[in-house]
């Protein structure tokens, strides 16, 4: 069986997304020393766009939720970004 080892890199700020699976509402918590402003995207598995949100972060842990109860049960991705923020991507199950 393979397994998943989730791998922390200090330049660039850790990233959680839970609870997996969701019902009506996922969070998103950035850690890291730098404000910044990262853009939070939510796309179906056939690549629709169904939420797009900015999150302003200041220094220091910072946890956002976002609103997923108008979604349809199903798998999606949260992709994040920003300037100066390596790209991610996290699939959840939204039941």
């Amino acid at each position: 069986t393979p397994k998943l080892e989730e791998v922390t890199v200090t330049a660039v700020p850790a990233r959680t997304v839970y609870p997996n699976p969701a019902n009506d509402k996922i969070n998103v918590r950035l850690d890291g020393a730098e404000d910044r402003e990262v853009t939070v995207r939510i796309v179906d598995m056939a690549g629709k766009e169904q939420l797009r949100s900015s999150i302003k972060k200041g220094t220091g842990s910072a946890v956002t939720s976002f609103d997923i109860s108008s979604l349809a049960p199903g798998t999606y991705i949260l992709n994040m970004e920003g300037k100066g923020l390596k790209a991610s991507s996290h699939k959840f199950v939204k039941k």
